[in-house]
């Protein structure tokens, strides 16, 4: 998924995205949402998924991974959320040639 990212403090339209898509995945037990979610750690971002039972792995209990560097050092910008499955651990890979990002690798259990 890719979230629009918004300047300032106006991350109202991402906030509905992401609402829509949480929506959208409730029929299903086992999920996985990934990808550039324009997701810093003082936003409303986190608390979204964490509410609606989803864990993090960037800027969570695993650690910050800052996956922007060019304009986001500090930032965890992309990100992994998962329900109905524990996320066992998190890495990244840092590259400078696949993307301007760097991606996120995570072990994934499934809940019995």
């Amino acid at each position: 998924m890719h979230l629009k990212h918004v300047n300032g403090d106006d991350d109202a339209e991402a906030i509905k995205a992401l609402n829509s898509l949480i929506s959208l995945l409730s029929p299903y037990e086992k999920v996985v949402i990934c990808g550039d979610m324009n997701m810093l750690s003082d936003k409303n971002h986190f608390s979204t998924l964490t509410s609606a039972g989803y864990s993090i792995a960037n800027c969570g209990a695993f650690g910050a991974f800052p996956t922007y560097l060019r304009d986001y050092p500090n930032k965890c910008v992309d990100n992994i959320a998962a329900r109905g499955l524990n996320i066992l651990d998190v890495r990244m890979i840092e590259t400078s040639y696949a993307s301007d990002h760097n991606p996120l690798v995570c072990r994934l259990v499934v809940n019995e």
